[in-house]
Protein backbone atom coordinates (compact mmCIF):
# COMPACT_ATOMS: atom_id res chain seq x y z
CA UNK A 1 0.00 0.00 0.00
CA UNK A 2 1.37 3.16 -0.87
CA UNK A 3 2.04 5.94 2.23
CA UNK A 4 2.00 9.78 1.68
CA UNK A 5 4.22 11.81 4.47
CA UNK A 6 3.76 15.21 5.31
CA UNK A 7 6.24 16.95 7.76
CA UNK A 8 6.14 20.73 8.59
CA UNK A 9 7.60 22.52 10.82
CA UNK A 10 9.31 20.18 13.09
CA UNK A 11 13.02 21.23 14.94
CA UNK A 12 16.05 19.84 13.41
CA UNK A 13 16.52 17.51 15.51
CA UNK A 14 12.81 15.52 15.14
CA UNK A 15 13.01 15.98 11.88
CA UNK A 16 16.25 13.35 12.24
CA UNK A 17 14.88 11.75 14.22
CA UNK A 18 11.50 11.28 12.03
CA UNK A 19 13.77 9.92 9.30
CA UNK A 20 15.77 7.80 11.67
CA UNK A 21 12.53 5.71 12.43
CA UNK A 22 11.08 5.43 8.69
CA UNK A 23 11.54 1.82 7.80
CA UNK A 24 14.45 0.83 5.96
CA UNK A 25 14.67 2.47 2.41
CA UNK A 26 14.62 -0.53 0.12
CA UNK A 27 10.64 -1.11 1.48
CA UNK A 28 10.18 2.74 1.67
CA UNK A 29 11.24 2.96 -1.85
CA UNK A 30 8.29 1.65 -3.39
CA UNK A 31 5.47 2.85 -0.79
CA UNK A 32 5.56 6.88 -0.87
CA UNK A 33 4.44 8.97 -3.72
CA UNK A 34 4.18 11.90 -2.07
CA UNK A 35 6.89 13.39 0.67
CA UNK A 36 6.39 17.21 2.02
CA UNK A 37 8.67 19.02 3.75
CA UNK A 38 7.61 22.47 3.70
CA UNK A 39 8.30 24.86 6.40
CA UNK A 40 11.00 22.76 8.11
CA UNK A 41 13.98 25.04 8.42
CA UNK A 42 15.83 22.72 6.63
CA UNK A 43 19.34 23.22 5.65
CA UNK A 44 20.03 20.22 3.78
CA UNK A 45 18.52 17.34 1.70
CA UNK A 46 17.91 14.25 3.54
CA UNK A 47 20.18 11.53 2.91
CA UNK A 48 17.55 9.23 2.41
CA UNK A 49 15.50 11.09 0.19
CA UNK A 50 17.44 9.65 -3.19
CA UNK A 51 16.27 6.05 -2.33
CA UNK A 52 12.86 7.21 -2.50
CA UNK A 53 12.76 5.60 -6.25
CA UNK A 54 9.02 5.79 -6.33
CA UNK A 55 7.71 9.26 -4.89
CA UNK A 56 5.61 11.53 -7.40
CA UNK A 57 5.51 14.51 -5.94
CA UNK A 58 7.91 16.22 -3.59
CA UNK A 59 7.35 19.60 -1.80
CA UNK A 60 10.29 21.28 -0.47
CA UNK A 61 8.95 24.62 -0.46
CA UNK A 62 9.15 27.64 2.26
CA UNK A 63 12.49 26.09 3.58
CA UNK A 64 14.56 29.85 3.50
CA UNK A 65 18.54 28.65 2.52
CA UNK A 66 17.95 25.03 1.73
CA UNK A 67 21.19 23.99 0.23
CA UNK A 68 19.57 21.66 -2.91
CA UNK A 69 22.72 20.41 -4.31
CA UNK A 70 22.68 17.23 -5.75
CA UNK A 71 24.57 15.19 -8.20
CA UNK A 72 22.97 15.52 -11.50
CA UNK A 73 23.03 11.97 -11.97
CA UNK A 74 20.40 11.63 -9.33
CA UNK A 75 17.73 12.72 -11.43
CA UNK A 76 17.15 8.93 -12.52
CA UNK A 77 16.15 8.28 -8.89
CA UNK A 78 13.29 10.68 -9.38
CA UNK A 79 11.99 8.35 -12.59
CA UNK A 80 8.40 8.95 -11.03
CA UNK A 81 8.59 12.40 -9.61
CA UNK A 82 5.69 14.73 -11.52
CA UNK A 83 5.48 17.36 -9.19
CA UNK A 84 8.31 19.76 -7.82
CA UNK A 85 7.39 22.26 -5.01
CA UNK A 86 10.64 24.34 -4.58
CA UNK A 87 9.33 27.52 -3.99
CA UNK A 88 10.79 30.18 -1.29
CA UNK A 89 13.87 28.85 -0.91
CA UNK A 90 15.95 32.17 -1.97
CA UNK A 91 18.65 29.27 -3.68
CA UNK A 92 19.12 31.89 -6.43
CA UNK A 93 19.81 29.54 -8.97
CA UNK A 94 17.79 26.74 -10.31
CA UNK A 95 19.66 23.48 -9.49
CA UNK A 96 21.28 21.42 -12.33
CA UNK A 97 19.75 18.10 -11.12
CA UNK A 98 16.10 19.65 -11.43
CA UNK A 99 16.57 20.23 -15.50
CA UNK A 100 17.68 16.83 -15.70
CA UNK A 101 14.06 15.02 -14.21
CA UNK A 102 12.55 14.67 -17.25
CA UNK A 103 9.32 13.38 -15.59
CA UNK A 104 8.16 16.56 -14.47
CA UNK A 105 5.26 17.69 -15.17
CA UNK A 106 4.74 20.81 -12.61
CA UNK A 107 7.38 23.11 -11.58
CA UNK A 108 7.17 25.56 -8.65
CA UNK A 109 10.16 27.48 -8.20
CA UNK A 110 8.99 30.50 -7.05
CA UNK A 111 10.48 33.23 -4.27
CA UNK A 112 14.13 32.13 -5.46
CA UNK A 113 15.86 35.42 -6.22
CA UNK A 114 16.02 34.07 -9.86
CA UNK A 115 17.59 36.70 -12.24
CA UNK A 116 17.49 33.94 -15.08
CA UNK A 117 16.41 30.81 -16.51
CA UNK A 118 18.65 28.06 -18.04
CA UNK A 119 17.35 26.06 -20.74
CA UNK A 120 14.74 23.86 -19.94
CA UNK A 121 14.60 21.21 -23.06
CA UNK A 122 15.00 18.27 -20.97
CA UNK A 123 12.17 19.03 -19.38
CA UNK A 124 9.78 18.24 -22.37
CA UNK A 125 6.98 17.06 -20.65
CA UNK A 126 6.50 20.18 -18.30
CA UNK A 127 2.99 21.69 -18.09
CA UNK A 128 2.91 24.05 -15.12
CA UNK A 129 5.70 26.70 -14.42
CA UNK A 130 5.38 29.09 -11.68
CA UNK A 131 8.49 31.62 -11.75
CA UNK A 132 6.35 34.45 -9.76
CA UNK A 133 8.09 36.57 -6.92
CA UNK A 134 11.60 36.17 -8.58
CA UNK A 135 13.49 39.13 -9.93
CA UNK A 136 13.22 38.41 -13.64
CA UNK A 137 12.67 42.03 -15.28
CA UNK A 138 13.22 40.28 -19.24
CA UNK A 139 10.82 37.41 -19.94
CA UNK A 140 12.74 34.50 -20.04
CA UNK A 141 11.46 33.69 -23.84
CA UNK A 142 14.36 32.04 -25.17
CA UNK A 143 15.23 29.33 -22.23
CA UNK A 144 11.25 28.27 -22.43
CA UNK A 145 11.46 27.93 -26.37
CA UNK A 146 11.49 24.21 -25.70
CA UNK A 147 9.03 24.12 -23.54
CA UNK A 148 6.32 22.35 -26.03
CA UNK A 149 4.43 20.93 -23.74
CA UNK A 150 3.96 23.76 -20.87
CA UNK A 151 0.06 25.36 -20.90
CA UNK A 152 0.07 27.16 -17.69
CA UNK A 153 3.02 29.78 -16.48
CA UNK A 154 2.75 32.00 -13.39
CA UNK A 155 5.39 35.09 -13.85
CA UNK A 156 3.43 37.91 -11.95
CA UNK A 157 5.47 39.85 -8.86
CA UNK A 158 8.67 40.16 -11.27
CA UNK A 159 7.88 44.17 -11.69
CA UNK A 160 9.35 45.28 -13.59
CA UNK A 161 9.26 42.70 -16.36
CA UNK A 162 9.56 43.44 -20.09
CA UNK A 163 7.85 41.44 -22.76
CA UNK A 164 9.71 41.51 -26.68
CA UNK A 165 7.38 42.49 -29.16
CA UNK A 166 7.20 38.46 -30.51
CA UNK A 167 5.52 37.36 -27.68
CA UNK A 168 2.51 36.13 -29.39
CA UNK A 169 4.52 34.35 -32.05
CA UNK A 170 6.18 32.46 -29.37
CA UNK A 171 3.07 31.33 -27.49
CA UNK A 172 1.74 30.07 -31.00
CA UNK A 173 5.02 28.19 -31.47
CA UNK A 174 4.38 26.28 -28.25
CA UNK A 175 0.75 26.10 -28.74
CA UNK A 176 -0.12 27.15 -25.44
CA UNK A 177 -3.70 27.75 -24.53
CA UNK A 178 -4.81 31.71 -24.28
CA UNK A 179 -7.31 30.87 -21.62
CA UNK A 180 -4.46 29.37 -19.46
CA UNK A 181 -1.95 32.04 -20.02
CA UNK A 182 -2.31 33.43 -15.82
CA UNK A 183 -1.07 36.49 -14.25
CA UNK A 184 -0.13 39.01 -16.87
CA UNK A 185 0.90 42.05 -16.18
CA UNK A 186 -2.57 44.07 -15.38
CA UNK A 187 -1.09 47.10 -18.03
CA UNK A 188 -0.30 44.89 -20.79
CA UNK A 189 -2.57 45.36 -23.22
CA UNK A 190 -1.48 42.99 -26.15
CA UNK A 191 -1.93 40.06 -23.53
CA UNK A 192 -5.14 40.85 -21.82
CA UNK A 193 -6.92 41.24 -25.65
CA UNK A 194 -5.28 38.23 -26.31
CA UNK A 195 -6.96 36.44 -23.35
CA UNK A 196 -10.22 37.85 -24.12
CA UNK A 197 -10.18 35.86 -27.59
CA UNK A 198 -9.26 38.77 -29.52
CA UNK A 199 -7.09 39.58 -32.37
Amino acid sequence: MATSMCVNELPDELLSEVFARLPSTERLSSRVPLLNLESNNLTCLPAALTSLTQLEELTLGDNVGLDLALATSVASTFSSLKHLDIGWIRCGVLPDWVLHVSTLTSLNIQGNNLTALPNLQRLHKLQYLDLSWNWFNVFPQKALMTAKALRTLSISDNEPLEFSENLSQWRKQIGMLSQEWIDRRPDDAACASEQAGNP
